[in-house]
């Protein structure tokens, strides 16, 4: 059964490169989306297996995603907060170091969400998805390996969008960047923001927003390019006895 086995997943990996890939922005067009090709008649899927296979595909990626994001938004922090309040550089109160330390905090409290809401997120969507799924484990006997793998990787790309885009509003980019730069940007001695202030907390704001908004592309694109992965993991704990 092995060596059927590796050998199908190696045809698999070049057949999958050649996968469509169809990105979803809102939530209407993925609503749209037909999702009749993607149901496996041939096989049956052990829900549990599968949420569990979910779960830590999408959880490694977020984690990943946004301790890359966050890395590179703290290194290019301390030059932005100097470029926009110049003024606080030199009040102790107000300076760098408490901006970085509250910002820092924010941003691992949104990786926190964002991880925490995988599993509730995948499944939700599961039943969505037209998988025919069974509590018990598939029967490989007389199984298409190659249909039901371009059929999951298919059904896995509409999820893929799903999960980035609810993964996107999560964060919020619009309403976050605004938050996390009033509650992280100290006040000067004067406890009264100038005019100058609130220009560079717009300023500081908008620029928050750009990395936020770069982080769901990201999403997607890293969902995307590890969906080979993911389909090669459920074909081997989920459909196939050992």
């Amino acid at each position: 059964m092995m060596i059927p086995l590796l050998c199908f997943l190696a045809l698999f990996s070049t057949l999958s490169l050649a996968l469509p890939v169809q990105k979803v922005f809102d939530s209407a067009a993925s609503d749209e989306i037909d999702l009749t090709p993607y149901v496996i008649s041939s096989s049956h899927i052990n829900s549990y297996m599968l949420s569990n296979s979910l779960t830590d595909y999408y959880e490694s990626i977020v984690d990943q995603v946004m301790e890359s994001s966050m890395t590179d938004i703290i290194r290019s922090a301390p030059h932005s907060y100097k470029l926009f309040y110049p003024d606080h550089v030199t009040d102790c109160k107000a300076s760098v170091c408490p901006f970085m330390h509250a910002l820092s905090d924010h941003l691992n409290l949104m990786k926190s969400n964002l991880v925490a809401s995988v599993r509730p997120l995948v499944d939700a969507n599961l039943p969505t998805l037209p998988l025919k799924m069974t509590p018990a484990k598939a029967n490989s006997k007389n199984v298409d390996f190659v249909k039901v793998a371009t059929q999951l990787s298919e059904a896995l790309n509409v999820l893929n969008q799903r999960m980035a885009l609810h993964l996107g509003l999560i964060i919020n980019a619009n309403e976050a960047a605004d938050i996390i730069i009033r509650q992280s940007v100290p006040l000067p001695n004067s406890e009264q923001p100038s005019e100058n202030d609130t220009k560079a907390t717009k300023a500081m704001t908008e620029w928050l927003h750009l990395w936020l908004m770069e982080i769901e592309g990201v999403f997607y694109s890293q969902f995307d390019e590890r969906i080979q992965d993911i389909t090669q993991s459920i074909l081997e704990d989920v459909l196939i006895e050992e």
